[in-house]
């Protein structure tokens, strides 16, 4: 049987395969991409370029991280990495409005693609975040809490970061 894009990789022990992130990296960019004409010529420029950009990096590595089994960790820090600059920017193009006209041929208005966009962008946060917490517990045992990696929790120094 050919190989296809939807083939289920190889998962380490403990790992939990979490697809759902293309799909809804797919999704954020098919609305962006009918965003495009929600916003001014500035905008687009400014925002949406950048946008649809960050998320085709989002798209890229979780593909690699997804088919490279060998490269997994490396290439899901990458994912993580450019999930974390398209939600900032995400979050601009939020707070300066930029998604503002109605376009006449959009059944979508510019409130609902705002609403849709941060509903697929958390569940793909979301994924990211289980998938990121699997690797950690196969890697380290157990996931480690702030404290005990700064040394807060060690009685000789009593929680002070201070040596």
């Amino acid at each position: 049987m050919p190989k296809t894009e939807y083939n289920q990789p190889k998962l380490r022990p403990g790992e939990i395969d979490r697809p759902d992130i293309g799909i809804e990296a797919e999704r954020i960019l098919g609305l962006l991409l009918r965003a495009d004409p929600m916003m001014n010529a500035t905008n687009r420029r400014r925002y949406n370029d950048h946008a649809i950009r960050a998320i085709e990096d989002v798209i890229r590595a979780f593909v690699l991280a997804h088919d490279f089994e060998n490269e997994r960790y490396r290439y899901l820090k990458e994912m993580w990495a450019h999930i974390a600059v398209f939600v900032r920017l995400i979050r601009i193009i939020g707070e300066t409005n930029a998604i503002e006209l109605q376009p006449k041929h959009e059944s979508m208005t510019p409130n609902l693609m705002k609403l849709e966009l941060m509903n697929h962008i958390a569940r793909m946060e979301e994924g990211a975040l289980k998938w990121k917490r699997s690797i950690e517990k196969q890697i380290y045992g157990t996931r480690a809490r702030p404290s005990s990696r700064d040394g807060g929790s060690n009685p000789e120094n009593k929680g002070d970061p201070t040596p």
